[in-house]
């Protein structure tokens, strides 16, 4: 296989839509949402592959994840803004840390800038299809848990990259 080539091996594909399922079980059914505020971690396995394959098929992975989102959750409905805020986690991660220097700076950078992108992409969706006043009113929920999740996201990326990727991708010539 080439290596600028967007080809993938089996091996790599199921990698992938692993983490695509995990990303939906945590999204969909292991999160606790309300019609217009969610607080769920499915953004450590889409941050996870960006990490491993790189933005482009992170953001696919991203469309991937939020269609699967819409067939199973009652509360999940097709609007792109949204969907751009699910594919934020993956591209950026993928631009940040996908084959380059995995450091805690870099991570919490990658993390940080991903929260802000996707915390703008959801509210200018809210604000589109509920109105101001449903997004003023979610507000203080939404950044606790931008918050809280912050270091909980660093953490786990960095227990993620030194426990299983670090040898995963010294296996397939990254790192």
């Amino acid at each position: 296989m080439q290596k600028n080539s967007l080809a993938l091996s089996t091996k790599q594909l199921t990698k992938i839509s692993i983490l695509i399922a995990m990303a939906v079980v945590l999204k969909s059914f292991l999160s606790l949402e309300t019609g217009s505020f969610r607080l769920t971690f499915y953004d450590i396995p889409m941050m996870t592959i960006g990490i491993m394959f790189g933005p482009i098929i992170g953001g696919a992975s991203g469309i991937i994840v939020d269609f699967f989102h819409m067939m199973f959750s009652p509360w999940a409905f097709t609007f792109n803004v949204f969907t751009l805020s699910n594919m934020t986690w993956a591209v950026v991660a993928g631009i940040f840390l996908f084959n380059k220097k995995f450091t805690r700076n870099r991570v919490i950078l990658t993390v940080l800038i991903a929260s802000v992108l996707a915390f703008s992409f959801n509210t200018i969706g809210i604000v589109q299809y509920e109105g101001m006043g449903k997004m003023l009113g979610t507000l203080p929920f939404r950044l606790g848990v931008f918050f809280i999740k912050l270091p909980i996201q660093v953490m786990m990326l960095e227990i993620i990259y030194n426990r299983v990727l670090i040898f995963e991708l010294k296996l397939i010539g990254q790192r």
